[in-house]
């Protein structure tokens, strides 16, 4: 009887060591049945968050292309003559400043001179480009920086029949001046005077603008060059009205509209003497 209990006492020793050890291995299955999902799941996101990133990236990159392509969009624009073509006359439009240039600053601290000049330049250039007589080149398609030396050796180099550079004024300790000026240089006696004036005359027609006249100046791009040359102040950045106007692309193309027509006047009156 003795031997009997004992051996049923085994029994029953062997079921609780095979039961905790079956126990035991459950446990560890499902630990590692927990770290591999929690892995997974780990995973998981990280792979989400990689294809965000990587969309957002995309997304900026395009976005990115679309404000290089816009910045680009007057690159169509030549610098240079074509030779293949025919043409009467041949104008270089030369907008002020570019790149590193700002040119005159607004009192919002974000309008450049240099940008307004290069869409204002870009307008007149695509006007007389429509002439069936008249080439145009322009000193700048893009914003760079351009040297007002190399300017006139452009002109020069490119045999041009006249220079026209935009300009935007600025005011020193002030705010309230306004309106529009263009300027030649007395030094030279080649219709730079008349170019003038006739720019002058035409833009006012044209547009809501204080006539500030014609005035001689000795600027460099105007001394250098061999041709008839002009620059236009086209109006004052630094007076907060008329910075809102420079700002209006209406009122943009109609002030490139009173340029081209002047240029066209000056032509059309020249090659008749």
């Amino acid at each position: 009887m003795a031997n009997r209990r004992n051996n049923r006492k085994s029994r029953r020793n062997k079921k609780r060591r095979i039961n905790k050890k079956k126990l035991t291995l459950l446990f560890i299955v499902v630990i590692l049945f927990i770290a591999g999902a929690f892995k997974l799941t780990q995973g998981a996101i990280s792979l989400i968050k990689n294809t965000s990133n990587n969309k957002k990236q995309t997304s900026v990159v395009e976005s990115s292309n679309v404000v290089e392509s816009s910045n680009n969009e007057y690159e169509n624009l030549p610098t240079e003559v074509d030779k293949n073509i025919n043409k009467k006359y041949t104008i270089l439009i030369d907008p002020g400043h570019g790149g590193n240039d700002k040119g005159t600053i607004a009192n919002d601290k974000i309008t450049f001179e240099k940008d307004i000049t290069l869409k204002v330049g870009a307008l007149v250039a695509q006007k007389l480009t429509k002439q069936k007589d008249v080439q145009v080149i322009i000193s700048r398609n893009e914003d760079k920086y351009v040297s007002l030396a190399d300017r006139a050796k452009l002109a020069n180099e490119q045999g041009v029949d006249a220079l026209v550079s935009i300009h935007l004024n600025g005011q020193t300790g002030g705010t309230d001046a306004f309106g529009l000026e263009t300027y030649y240089t007395k030094e030279k006696n080649d219709g730079s005077y008349e170019l003038a004036k006739q720019i002058q005359e035409t833009i006012t027609s044209y547009i809501d603008v204080r006539d500030r006249g014609v005035k001689p100046e000795r600027f460099q791009v105007l001394l250098q060059s061999k041709m008839p040359a002009v620059l236009i102040e086209c109006g004052f950045l630094s007076n907060d009205e008329e910075a809102k106007k420079l700002k209006d692309e209406a009122y943009q193309e109609s002030l490139a509209e009173g340029i081209a027509q002047g240029i066209l006047t000056y032509l059309d009156t020249n090659s008749k003497k």
